[in-house]
């Protein structure tokens, strides 16, 4: 990719909002390969089948990019950080969450215009820290707060969706994604991805 800029950039429609809508967590190491879009931004499908685990965010959860860049050094790289909270505590959440932490998964965003992309595709994201929290009244969060951070060389691709009217399952699933749902995330886990069932898998998968 050169250094020199190619388009112009004119005043958007404000129709826009901001906030995420969920994510998806992708084990390290299960996408094998990328696909990509003449240009490079988008990424058109991935080898491998990964599991996407989904995770819905509320409205205390954001997502935000930084370019890094020294002159003197000659080098640049992007840093990605995600802010994920889950209202209610439960054994099942400490479970998940205690296999986040020990590992460095890949992170698929979206947010609340529909848009996909994909965090940490090179070399994962870590939890740099998370919170367990009750609170003090009856209106505070009793949940989690969880914090990521990828250092990539590349900036985070979007990935294709065929229009803005397709659900985020389904397009992930036509990328390729093995994409699982709700309660089942964890069961699909242990009794498909470790096992390798794939008749079970059926049973986990709604597209």
């Amino acid at each position: 990719m050169g250094c020199n800029i190619r388009i112009n950039r004119t005043e958007p429609c404000k129709n826009n909002v901001g906030g995420i809508n969920s994510v998806y967590f992708v084990n390290y190491g299960e996408i094998k390969g990328v696909t990509y879009s003449s240009n490079g931004a988008v990424i058109t499908s991935v080898d491998g089948t990964p599991a996407a685990f989904k995770f819905n965010a509320n409205g205390n959860s954001s997502y935000s990019e930084t370019i890094k860049s020294s002159s003197k050094n000659g080098t640049t790289f992007y840093e990605q950080n995600l802010k994920i909270t889950l209202p209610k505590l439960s054994e099942q959440d400490q479970i998940s969450i205690d296999a986040l932490a020990k590992g460095r998964p890949n992170i698929i965003i979206q947010d609340n215009n529909g848009n996909l992309f994909l965090s940490g595709l090179d070399f994962g994201s870590n939890m740099i820290d998370s919170n367990v929290i009750t609170g003090e009244n009856m209106l505070d969060l009793s949940g989690y707060v969880l914090n990521f951070k990828a250092m990539e060389k590349f900036s985070s691709k979007f990935l294709y969706r065929t229009n803005e009217r397709q659900s985020d399952g389904d397009a992930l699933s036509r990328l390729g994604f093995a994409v699982a749902y709700s309660e089942s995330s964890w069961d699909y886990y242990h009794r498909v991805v470790e096992n390798e069932g794939f008749v079970e898998s059926l049973l986990c998968l709604k597209k």
